[in-house]
């Protein structure tokens, strides 16, 4: 008996030394260690490589790329290792993002500790927010973290809080590109194996078996409760991850980190790359974006040449080149107003010449979008004049400005979401200053007045033989928007065109877009006021610049003379170094 119990033994031991030892013999030769490590070195080399080879535009897409593959990685670690399929991405990054911009901006943290920081903290956050509705699986579990992000957005938005709309401004950056570009993909590649190690370890065999049957998981005397909050622990850690690099690139953090692009691409990445493999998802969005912007641009330089503008019809009319002055096409004057007790402007007063772009920028809060509407007549002043070609313009209703020839673009922008997109275009094609200038741009008959909005959205960059102009607005992006609001303004045929961030929300790839869009427009003749965060892209467009600060102004010139401004660089840019704006 005794001897039976002990070969019984024995033949344990071998299958179980058998077993353990069964890696050893699929590495024994040259030829299966060739067969695991060349797929690994080469994703690893392929992606240090890509800063080398890339042009500058690529390498910041690269960095984007990056950020989106850490969501995609969290996606696909909830969805098919633990039965959890999650749309809070947005919440992820939106959280992390202001934490990141917080900790910079507020506390003074260098960038090598908001990052992480943001990433643990936001987490937790995170975690916490999603606890109560860890109970619940499949769409339940998907509608609850779509909404948190959307309820947040909304919070922001009607309390101002966090920078409003605005968002908070300043976030430092990183030292330069390639620490940008290299620490990101690092976090990539290390996060990407050290997750596939971790759900081939035993807590991640606990993982899949949350997914596959949590009741008997809970009938093993394990809490789902528990491996579910630390699996959301670890996707929404990568996802704030994401949001506060963002948020360093950006130098900038705002409500449109919110954004349900954070939530939705990475369901189309994890679908093009393969779920459950945790490598196809990161390399699933790199194929999606790099090849939509491709042959995105590829097309339009083609059709229409350079970001969707012909050569050919960058014919200078009146052109102001920078330093140039001309007649003041429009004087505003010693401008107050005041709510309740908070002065919101103090006596501003500037003029801008015909032909000109004007950039007005300032912090939060600095009375730039009040200046507008008392400009465009949606809000009262309570003393002051405005002067549209030496008339006297203060208080005319809104629509009567507009038609005399000044429109406006608005921060949270306002289409039509029921029409599509070149319908849109109907209500300002049917103002008297339409119908009076005879239509855009050659006089046509306002009869067919679909095809003339068709020409409106062709001129600013959307494509004529797509199906784009003839979606419902509510179904367009951003980018696409806030160009609509441009070609509201340009269908009434005006002079003045006051443009309140049109660069806000913008993917780098779109800004990209939009500037030679907004050069175009002054070349023929167009005068332009930007309120504006983006200073960069800015820079590169406007003659002059006016700062506000408090409602007041503390600064009005060129734009290399306002930035050494003093005042400037402490009341708005919060410090006394030099800005770089070339």
């Amino acid at each position: 008996m005794k001897m039976e119990m002990g070969e019984r033994r024995k033949e344990r031991l071998d299958r179980g030394i058998k077993v353990r030892t069964e890696g050893i013999y699929a590495i024994s030769s040259w030829e299966e260690m060739n067969y695991l490590l060349v797929p690994r070195l080469a994703l690893i080399l392929g992606m240090f490589a890509l800063p080398l080879v890339m042009p500058a535009y690529w390498q910041r897409v690269i960095s984007y790329v990056c950020i989106y593959a850490l969501l995609t990685l969290g996606f696909d670690f909830l969805a098919h290792f633990v039965g959890l399929v999650s749309l809070g991405g947005a919440l992820f990054v939106g959280v992390g993002g202001y934490l990141a911009a917080i900790l910079n901006t507020s506390f003074g943290l260098p960038v090598v500790l908001t990052i992480p920081i943001a990433t643990i903290a936001g987490a937790i956050i995170c975690t916490l927010l999603l606890l109560p509705a860890l109970r619940l699986r499949g769409v339940y579990f998907a509608i609850v973290t779509l909404m948190y992000p959307l309820v947040l957005l909304r919070i922001i938005e009607a309390l101002n809080i966090l920078g409003g709309t605005e968002g908070i401004l300043g976030v430092a950056s990183f030292p330069n590109k390639w620490v940008e570009q290299y620490l990101i993909i690092g976090i990539v590649i290390f996060s990407l194996f050290g997750l596939r190690r971790l759900v081939n370890q035993d807590i991640g065999l606990v993982f899949r078996g949350v997914k596959d049957n949590d009741q008997a998981v809970r009938a093993s005397g394990l809490s789902i409760t528990i491996y579910k909050s630390i699996a959301v622990f670890i996707a929404s850690g990568l996802g704030c991850l994401g949001g506060a690099y963002l948020a360093h690139v950006y130098m900038w953090a705002g409500i449109s980190q919110f954004a349900l692009d954070f939530s939705i691409l990475p369901i189309a990445a994890t679908v093009i790359g393969g779920g459950g493999t945790l490598v196809g998802p990161v390399l699933g969005y790199p194929q999606d974006r790099l090849l939509r912007d491709h042959f995105d641009g590829v097309h339009r330089v083609q059709k229409r040449g350079h970001y969707g503008v012909r050569p050919e019809e960058i014919s200078p009319v009146r052109t102001v080149g920078k330093g140039v002055r001309s007649e003041p096409i429009l004087q505003v004057k010693n401008v107050r107003k005041a709510f309740g007790g908070v002065q919101a402007l103090v006596d501003v007063s500037f003029s801008v010449c015909e032909g000109e772009v004007f950039g007005v920028i300032g912090p939060n809060g600095s009375g730039k979008t009040t200046l507008i509407n008392c400009i465009t007549g949606f809000i009262k002043m309570d003393s002051g004049m405005v002067l549209y070609r030496g008339k006297d313009v203060t208080r005319k209703p809104p629509h009567k400005i507009a038609n005399l020839g000044i429109t406006r673009t608005f921060q949270i922008m306002r289409p039509y979401y029921s029409l599509p997109a070149y319908k849109n275009l109907i209500v300002p094609l049917f103002s008297p200053r339409a119908r009076r200038t005879g239509g855009w741009r050659g006089g046509g008959k306002l009869g067919d007045r679909d095809t003339v909005g068709i020409d409106i959205l062709e001129e600013i960059g959307f494509e004529r033989d797509s199906f784009v102009p003839y979606k419902l607005a509510s179904s367009l992006p951003t980018g696409y928007l806030k160009r609509l609001e441009l070609a509201r303004c340009l269908a009434l045929r005006p002079e003045i065109i006051i443009c309140d961030e049109v660069f806000s929300g913008l993917s780098m790839s779109e800004i990209a877009s939009m500037v030679p869009l907004i050069e175009k427009l002054q070349m023929e003749g167009l005068t332009l006021i930007m309120i504006e965060h983006r200073l960069r892209e800015l820079f590169r467009v406007a003659q002059r610049l006016m700062v506000l600060n408090f409602g007041e102004k503390i600064a009005e010139g060129v734009p290399e003379e306002v930035m050494e401004d003093e005042n400037v660089k402490q009341a708005y840019l919060g410090s006394e170094k030099s800005v770089e704006y070339a």
